[in-house]
């Protein structure tokens, strides 16, 4: 979202983000265009957000409005029948909605199927971040593909590789004899990191390794415990969130994904524009897209530790050029996914980029 957003705005298309409070972090913050107005989000009720939305949309007069996700969706939803407001509703779904009502009752499932269906009705159109999600949500929806536009997220930047060349501190000494393999993402469910310990494990067998997670979650219990269990632990680090996961991901040797869902896989394809080897689950809805159905890096099934450490074991073995990875992340400039977000919503012509930035703004949540 931030390097949609900083596009958007170097292009001359005003923009206001409006996040959660909690993510107006510093770090965030610093990577944010000038341009570019910030609204806080304070925790509040689903009725006062409504109001807050609605009164910002009433005295700006955005011509677009882009929602993030389902609940945003749904609150923005909400809106588009208010007089006065003439916004163009966008939504961005960013995962698989059948994979997350996966093991919902029968009731639960037709009540939220219904609402999304309400949403998308007050929709100017819908951009998926992948092919896989943009059928994923025409298909449960039960409608029709013609306003669900599939565009990759933006990856490949200067700020990506800017990033990527600070200097970071290990866990454990440097041992060029050594790979690390590393995986990043929120110590959740979905991102099945029980698989990718006990493939570590299986790997270890053969060949010495190590393994770094960067994240956090409510899962870091059990996955410590796992790989005590496991008898890793003295190769396997898990130091939690990193603000700049870039730096550690320029010095791994390979990264792992092993998540029973993605919407897309933003850090897959950082991997490659970073030239880094990569192996993935072949699980819905972005990997097989972003490894090109394996040319980038193998493919495993979902869940199969057995598979995914023959997957590490065999690129490591024998790894892709980096300039073969950067390759495959051509897809991904944040240049082209710009322009093309530009383009459905019908902004193209929206302004000329400034030669000045005037000072970065902040507003507090009115």
């Amino acid at each position: 979202m931030r390097r949609l957003a900083n596009g958007m705005a170097q292009r001359g298309v005003r923009v206001e983000m409006m996040v959660a409070e909690s993510a107006c972090r510093p770090d965030w913050l610093e990577g944010i265009d000038p341009r570019i107005v910030v609204t806080p989000l304070r925790r509040l009720r689903r009725a006062d957000l409504w109001l807050t939305l609605v009164w910002r949309l009433v005295r700006n007069g955005p011509s677009v409005l882009l929602a993030f996700d389902q609940r945003a969706a749904l609150l923005a939803a909400r809106t588009m029948a208010v007089p006065g407001v003439r916004t163009r509703l966008w939504i961005s779904p960013k995962n698989a909605i059948a994979a997350q009502m996966n093991g919902w009752s029968p009731a639960r499932t037709a009540r939220r199927v219904q609402q999304l269906r309400r949403v998308h009705a007050r929709t100017a159109g819908v951009i998926a971040v992948s092919q896989g999600l943009a059928h994923d949500y025409a298909t449960t929806l039960g409608i029709e593909l013609d306003n669900i536009f599939a565009v990759y997220n933006p990856i490949v930047d200067d700020t990506l590789h800017t990033q990527a060349t600070a200097s970071v501190e290990l866990p454990w000494p440097t041992e060029p004899m050594v790979p690390l393999i590393l995986s990043i993402g929120r110590l959740a469910r979905e991102k099945d990191y029980p698989t990718l310990l006990r493939a570590f494990a299986l790997l270890r067998n053969s060949r010495q390794a190590r393994l770094l997670i960067l994240g956090e979650g409510e899962e870091r219990a059990a996955l410590t415990q796992l790989a005590a269990d496991l008898n890793i632990a003295s190769d396997c680090a898990m130091p939690g969130f990193v603000p700049n996961p870039y730096a550690y991901l320029a010095r791994a040797n390979l990264f792992a994904l092993t998540s029973l869902w993605e919407g897309f896989g933003n850090v897959l394809a950082e991997a490659l524009a970073l030239g880094i080897p990569a192996v993935s689950t072949d699980c819905p809805s972005g990997p097989a897209e972003i490894l090109a159905g394996g040319r980038y890096g193998p493919l495993v099934p979902v869940g199969d530790a057995n598979a995914v450490a023959g997957a590490m074991a065999a690129v490591l073995d024998s790894p892709p050029s980096a300039a073969h990875q950067r390759n495959g992340a051509e897809r991904f400039k944040t240049s082209l996914i710009v322009d093309r977000y530009l383009e459905l919503m019908g902004l193209s012509g929206a302004g000329a980029p400034d030669e000045k930035p005037p000072p970065h703004r902040k507003t507090a949540q009115s």
